[in-house]
């Protein structure tokens, strides 16, 4: 057991050079996740250790990859703070040159501290190249969204950002009948528009179909329950996507959350019809960090 859970550590460890930040975030991830799940496994008797570790792996995989995918804009800030740190230690440079060319020092002292100057001078003009790119590549990233947003607001598609993800969320009554999984001939044209704009924007992504239902207990449809109803739409979702849409199974997942991630109050018929919805979130990338990150 200790063997296994070290194996896990290690292998991520390994697995952390060269890689880029997100990488890394999915790499450290996976590890903590891989103890966990071994741990779980082993202890609870409901999976081996091995089966605890890989499913524990995937999960804080998935964890880490989203935290690695926040490096870009905390690089940022750590860029700023370098620049005005390079800013302070030239004007004091700067200020000691002067005095002592004033004070007629000694040629070579005025040398080194040129050297030094010409040096750090160099050091600002390049971070301040990086992050005038990284100001460039944020500002362009959400002109991006907001022309998406517009055309998703069109379809009546909402656009969210989230921890987990960017969220396309389009209610049970732009898919499906009620209490149905069969896409109606209205959610098939969404879903190929929707599929289209995907294609464009996020060709390498990852994507997870959620379904989500009302709290209102299954009656007359012939589904077990919520949970099974959510399931199979999103499987509904996922399958139009990979057979008519032509996406990399690879790729994509679905999941149900039942009536148990509600997004208004079930005790109206308002709150209900949100709650009825299937969600298409786009995995954060794991390869957009530039090189300077690696």
């Amino acid at each position: 057991m200790k063997r296994l859970l070290l194996t896990v550590v290690v292998v991520a460890v390994m697995f952390l050079a060269g890689c880029t930040t997100v990488q890394k975030g999915a790499a450290a991830g996976g590890a903590v996740g891989g103890v966990a799940g071994g741990v779980w496994g082993h202890n609870y008797g409901l999976l081996s250790a091995a089966e605890g570790a890989l499913v524990g792996t995937a999960a804080g995989g998935l964890v880490g990859a989203l935290a690695g995918d926040q490096f870009e804009e905390h690089k940022e800030k750590e860029l700023e703070a370098e620049v005005e740190t390079l800013k302070k230690q030239i004007f004091e440079l700067e200020k000691e040159l002067r005095k002592a060319k004033r004070d007629k020092g000694a040629p070579a002292v005025t040398s080194t501290s040129e050297s030094d100057l010409a040096y750090l001078q160099k050091k600002l003009e390049e971070k301040e190249q990086e992050l005038e790119r990284l100001h460039g590549l944020k500002q362009q990233q959400e002109r991006d969204l907001d022309q998406l947003k517009k055309e998703l607001d069109s379809m009546e598609v909402q656009l969210a950002q989230t921890p987990k993800g960017l969220t396309l969320t389009m209610v049970e009554s732009l898919l499906f009948k009620p209490g149905m999984a069969e896409i109606s001939d209205k959610g098939k044209a969404l879903l190929n528009n929707v599929s289209q704009l995907l294609k464009e924007r996020f060709p390498d992504r990852e994507l997870i179909i959620e379904g989500h239902t009302d709290n209102q207990p299954i009656k007359v449809s012939g589904w077990k329950s919520n949970w099974e109803l959510a399931s199979a739409r999103a499987l509904e979702v996922l399958h139009y996507m990979v057979r008519n849409q032509n996406f990399d199974s690879r790729k994509l997942s679905a999941t149900s959350y039942g009536e148990f991630h509600p997004v208004a109050p079930n005790g109206t018929e308002a709150g209900r019809a949100q709650n009825r919805r299937a969600v298409i979130v786009v995995s954060p990338a794991i390869d957009v960090v530039h090189k300077s990150l690696q």
